[in-house]
């Protein structure tokens, strides 16, 4: 990918998501002149989970109760639902604190507050009573996998207690169960991640097990171009993407295993006047690329083409068995978390691969 590429905007196309729910998180289809900014991207694992000098986490003081309730925001790199040693709390991540009855909200916010640098909240002086807590979900993050539910009945501090999805104003929140405080001192004290400044173990009148898990999504992309020398590698000759780039073409997305000749892709991303195609917003995964009708001046994939997902830019990635003019299709793209081409290679971190690229010629080329 080159240097020209900036954040790209236009088209949306929502696909499913994990929950039901979150259909309200776009899959993008990105084309205009680059990959968006993403959350964290160049920032791999060790970076965000460096240690930092401890600082006591501002817990909100909300009333004159004697019950305190917190836990966790972070970063679930795996989607288990279950806080690794190498998964990272999310600092600024805003969390909102309800009154309840039962499962259901009761009325409006009691109060707000971001998480520290460590990924820690916590509200303090609250009275008995039932509560449930909604964190807002950052840009190209998704909830974790449900796995520890109801905070009542599962009094684990390294698990993901987000249950349900809303969306309110163009905003994405998760949120728990009801949790009820007291009456007495019947909170959890058996907690061991605790945050500086947090009451120390056994505090029966706080609950400090409520944790949410976040997990990115990715990027795909890069480039459909006319392969002049038909070699499959985009030679610095061929690096004037207002010459070489091939606009309108077609792009589609689909999970492994799917049949592009009976299914629907989950998207589809036409390339800008300069050649380049992208997908935001994807879960992940294994996937593979799928250009149905191929350019009609450059009907022909390139002779040279690399069948493999190996994190090599600037070379053709689609394989083409039926001859010129029939679809082309690339290899199985696996997508993870922090894996990722980095931005040496690509351009964006390690959370999108953009070296996925298309090269074609004219039918009569050898």
């Amino acid at each position: 990918m080159s240097i020209e590429h900036q954040k790209f905007k236009g088209l949306r196309i929502f696909a499913a998501m994990l929950m039901a729910a979150s259909a309200n998180f776009p899959l993008r289809s990105l084309a205009e002149n680059g990959p968006p900014e993403r959350i964290t991207s160049q920032e791999t694992v060790a970076q965000l989970a460096a240690p930092k000098a401890p600082a006591p986490v501002a817990a909100n003081k909300v009333g004159a109760g004697i019950y305190s309730l917190g836990n966790r925001v972070w970063r679930d790199i795996n989607n288990d639902g279950v806080r690794q040693a190498n998964e990272p709390g999310m600092d600024s991540v805003r969390v909102n604190l309800y009154a309840a009855s039962g499962n259901t909200i009761s009325g409006p916010v009691l109060t707000s507050m971001f998480t520290d640098e460590s990924g820690y909240y916590r509200f303090d002086n609250l009275d008995a009573g039932d509560y449930i807590i909604e964190v807002e979900i950052p840009d190209n993050f998704l909830p974790s996998i449900v796995n520890g539910g109801d905070v009542d009945g599962n009094t684990s501090d390294t698990d993901s207690n987000g249950v349900s999805t809303v969306y309110i104003n163009n905003i994405n929140y998760v949120r728990t169960l009801g949790i009820t405080l007291g009456p007495g001192n019947s909170e959890p004290s058996t907690e061991t991640d605790l945050a500086p400044g947090d009451p120390a173990e056994p505090a029966p009148q706080t609950n400090l097990t409520v944790d949410i898990g976040l997990y990115q999504l990715l990027a795909l992309g890069d480039m459909v171009w006319h392969d002049a020398n038909n070699n499959g590698v985009r030679d610095v000759s061929e690096m004037d993407t207002s010459v070489f780039g091939i606009s309108g073409v077609a792009v589609e997305l689909y999970a492994e295993g799917a049949d592009p000749i009976t299914q629907p892709p989950i998207a589809t991303s036409v390339t800008n006047p300069r050649g380049f195609y992208g997908f935001d917003h994807i879960q992940q995964g294994r996937y593979f690329l799928y250009i149905r009708i191929p350019p009609v001046a450059y009907p022909k994939a390139s002779a040279n083409f690399n069948n493999s997902e190996d994190g090599i830019n600037e070379n053709s990635n689609g394989s083409q068995q039926g001859g010129p003019g029939t679809p082309v299709r690339s290899p199985i793209i696996e997508l993870r978390p922090n894996t990722e081409p980095d931005i040496e290679i690509d351009g964006d971190g390690k959370n999108g691969n953009l070296a996925i690229d298309f090269g074609f010629v004219a039918a009569n080329v050898p």
